[in-house]
């Protein structure tokens, strides 16, 4: 990700921070139950936890918030489709961030991930019950005020739209005498970098339907984002990420909202976001709007399905090949061909997803809501399961292999003996046909273990925040 603008960063001797929210949060920690004050000092003062308050009734207001054994407010819980409340915008006030290290927040470093030049992604393990969380870990020293403002507005999306399962979660938020941290949650797949390479080597195929599903849950998660007003602003393979190294089942999730946008009428005087992802018309307004999300999301896909993702050595991104600065990015971004023909011919959905929203014309652009009732998109589950099911007779009998009447009640039957092909005289039906998904109930694994492969990588990266100055013009 590229900050297009200098900024110079400042020594600061302040130890403690402050943050203005955009809405307004009351931060609490989840363990220790500190609640935390507003004050209206400026953002370079110093500001220290206040004597706890009266604990707040719940009002009609606030319907989502629940309260810990303390007594005291936790941050307010929410569930896909019901933000509303928590999102709502009144006047800002700043709030202190807790001071805790690692140790009494009760996590244990158990390897770092990688680093940029704002902050450090660590795997971290919870003392309590041994589970894995990561914690993104930002050097004070190199802390500006912005990237303050944006620390804070990434922890406040996290917490807040985390409960949906394709947006990253994140649980607490606090410091010590060097550091800001965010803890979140550790997902082991992989980002999508790599998704191509991950999936072949444990013999997954990479069908229409399987990159439909991953393209499906990538749209329910910018969908819910655009439903809040909130732009992501740097949609990219190193921001999408597999919760699990189950790549035949995957479950995608977006990571990294360091520089995302709230609302389409914000007002921005720098770009933020990655040349070669970002959209044409954000190269001349520098604003955000959810089609600026949508282009970069049909670059991903359109890079993951020619194999053309960039890489850390030679190869470059559809917009960035063959560009020397930024200003040839922008005018590949505005003016290339686009390579769809290099989409798989098997393909015809996908290829017509990546090329409506790589239009150049925001409103020729779908929106992901747009996308998520079209039939293909909509029959996904139906489709997945039925080869799910063809799949599984397919292990158990041989892919060439002769279905019977006799096999089909054996299976139904959850027995694992299957009858010698042609022993029944009963017509037989090839297997994976619709009438063999037809007859046979989608729970046949009952009685049956279909193996699969569970092997771990050693890659389990996250990607780190990285902020970069350049002037673009």
């Amino acid at each position: 990700m590229v900050v297009v603008n200098n900024v110079q960063n400042t020594r600061r001797p302040a130890r403690r921070f402050t943050v203005a929210p955009m809405a307004p949060v009351q931060l609490v920690s989840p363990r220790l139950g500190i609640p935390i004050r507003s004050s209206h000092r400026s953002h370079g003062n110093l500001c220290s936890l206040a004597t706890p308050p009266p604990s707040p009734e719940p009002s009609s207001r606030q319907p989502l918030q629940r309260r810990a054994s303390s007594g005291v407010l936790d941050p307010v819980v929410l569930c896909k489709g019901k933000v509303a409340a928590a999102l709502e915008s009144e006047q800002s006030s700043p709030s202190v961030i807790p001071e805790r290290t690692l140790v009494e927040s009760g996590l244990k470093v158990v390897a770092d991930l990688g680093s940029g030049s704002q902050s450090t992604v660590q795997v971290v393990r919870r003392m309590s019950d041994a589970e894995f969380r990561s914690v993104k870990r930002f050097s004070k020293e190199t802390m500006t005020t912005s990237s303050m403002e944006f620390l804070h507005s990434e922890y406040e999306i996290m917490s807040k739209l985390g409960e949906h399962p394709n947006i990253a979660e994140a649980y607490d938020v606090f410091q010590d005498q060097d550091f800001l941290y965010i803890e979140m949650a550790f997902y082991t797949g992989g980002d999508f970098s790599h998704l191509r390479e991950h999936a072949l080597s444990t013999q997954t195929s990479l069908t229409e339907v399987w990159w439909g599903s991953i393209f499906r849950q990538c749209l329910e998660a910018l969908a819910f984002l655009h439903e809040h007003d909130i732009m992501h602003c740097d949609v990219k393979e190193p921001n999408l990420m597999l919760k699990t190294a189950n790549y035949n089942k995957p479950e995608v999730v977006l990571i990294d909202f360091g520089v995302a946008q709230k609302t389409a009428s914000a007002s921005r005087t720098v770009i933020y976001g990655t040349p070669g992802y970002i959209a044409p018309e954000v190269w001349d307004v520098k604003t955000w709007c959810p089609k600026g999300d949508m282009f970069s999301l049909g670059v991903v896909f359109l890079q993951l399905l020619i194999d053309r993702v960039p890489d850390s050595c030679c190869r470059c991104g559809v917009f960035v090949e063959n560009t020397k600065n930024f200003r040839e990015v922008r005018t590949a971004t505005q003016t290339r061909e686009i390579p769809c023909d290099r989409i798989p011919c098997s393909h015809t959905h996908l290829r017509a997803f990546v090329e409506q929203l790589l239009e150049r014309d925001p409103t020729m652009r779908p929106s992901a809501a747009d996308l998520l009732c079209d039939s293909w998109i909509f029959m996904l589950d139906d489709i997945v399961n039925a080869d799910t099911c063809a799949d599984k007779v397919d292990v158990i009998l041989g892919r060439d292999r002769v279905l019977t009447c006799q096999d089909i009640m054996l299976l139904e039957a959850g027995s694992q003996s299957v009858s010698p092909q042609g022993s029944s005289p009963s017509a037989p039906t090839t297997v994976g046909s619709d009438l063999a998904v037809h007859m046979i109930s989608n729970d046949i694994s009952t009685g049956f273990s279909i193996l699969t492969n569970a092997s771990s990588f050693s890659d389990l990266s996250l990607h780190t925040y990285s902020e970069g100055g350049a002037d673009l013009l």
